[in-house]
């Protein structure tokens, strides 16, 4: 229905915030997990069960981190009205009309299935 009403660019809408968000996810997965790594192994190698852990907590931080962003990506790939101007206004408007935690709604199924995702990659 999107390609019909919008065209083509309908297709990408949200793609820039998915890419906004994607830089400072990885960031912080890397870098959170070289710390959690740090404080949950008790040797110098640490075993795969300590990698698992560390990870799943990387990736849960990473997407507690930037979470707004991918909820303002899912708003915008939606909104067929226009509400929305971009990613941070968007973010105001959505913070003014709903609440603060309102761009945290759907943020534990999210974890849910980030969490092992990241875990296994790391």
């Amino acid at each position: 229905q999107s390609t019909w009403e919008e065209g083509v660019k309908g297709l990408f809408k949200g793609n820039g915030a998915n890419c906004l968000r994607i830089i400072p996810m990885s960031a912080i997965q890397f870098a959170t997990y070289e710390r959690y790594k740090t404080l949950i192994c008790k040797e110098a190698q640490p075993t795969p069960y300590e990698r698992l852990a560390a990870g799943g907590m990387a990736g849960a931080t990473a997407q507690f981190l930037t979470y707004p962003l991918d909820f303002m990506r899912a708003r915008l790939s939606v909104d067929t009205k226009g509400r929305y101007a971009g990613i941070f206004s968007g973010l105001r408007q959505v913070v003014r009309t709903e609440g603060f935690f309102s761009i945290y709604r759907g943020l534990v199924p999210s974890l849910c299935g980030i969490a092992p995702y990241i875990a296994l990659d790391f």
